[in-house]
């Protein structure tokens, strides 16, 4: 009888764990804060491989606020084609809680030098990707792996997206994503992680009602009857 509920236990011990554990939804999730356009809300420079070397290129990115969808994406260009990696609410945490983490690995020296592939140790997210060769045609939602990387001596905080087919089909053939890395120092990374903060996504929202109400407020005292004499302050 002893066994029997000792073997409950650690059934009930073992099945609370996988709940627990967290799991990777099928799609980003979007949700409508405003009706406002997309917008900048940071800017910076990460790395990519150059084609056939395994040296690293430079490459400028962009990030943009949809308030529509309350998404932020971030924009760049990788062997040619224009890429942006799409972060929900949940995304934008687990790479900013994954920022901080590296900071402290690094600052503690605890990066380890032998580790010259990917090591994926800073959590996983679902992303959503869209890409092309001169428009965004094509759109997959990949997993996304947060971890570090040495080149040389250097480390470098890394993103794997992983490879995916398109849920866009060209004639009735799903094309491929392959994957991408994307590589940044300390300070590439710092730029990405303030642009994908609530306190920047907050104040670009406050600043655009505040822009929106003052357009709208000089829009009207525009329309004046014809002969009305200008309102002038004593």
């Amino acid at each position: 009888m002893k066994k029997i509920i000792v073997g409950i236990i650690l059934a009930a011990a073992l099945a609370s764990g996988f709940a627990a554990k967290k799991r990777i939804k099928d799609h980003i999730t979007e949700t409508k804060l405003g009706s406002f356009d997309e917008f900048e809300i940071g800017s910076g420079t990460l790395k990519t491989k150059k084609m056939a070397s395994s040296d690293l290129s430079a490459q400028d990115f962009i990030v943009k606020f949809n308030p529509r969808k309350n998404t932020a994406s971030l924009h760049y260009k990788k062997l040619g084609l224009k890429e942006r990696l799409i972060f929900d609410v949940d995304g934008r945490n687990t790479l900013i809680e994954a920022y901080k983490a590296y900071l402290a690995d690094y600052e503690a020296k605890n990066l380890n030098r032998k580790k010259t592939k990917f090591e994926p140790q800073y959590g996983q997210a679902r992303m959503k990707i869209d890409w092309g060769a001169f428009s965004y045609n094509m759109t997959a939602h990949p997993k996304a792996d947060f971890g570090y990387i040495f080149f040389g001596k250097s480390p470098y905080f890394a993103i794997r997206v992983h490879s995916i087919k398109s849920e866009e089909t060209k004639d009735g053939i799903a094309p491929e994503y392959s994957g991408a890395i994307l590589y940044f120092t300390r300070a590439e990374l710092k730029d990405l992680a303030e642009a994908l903060s609530e306190e920047t996504i907050s104040k670009g929202m406050q600043d655009l009602v505040v822009n929106y109400a003052g357009d709208d407020y000089l829009e009207d005292n525009d329309k004046t009857a014809d002969g009305e004499e200008d309102y002038i302050e004593k």
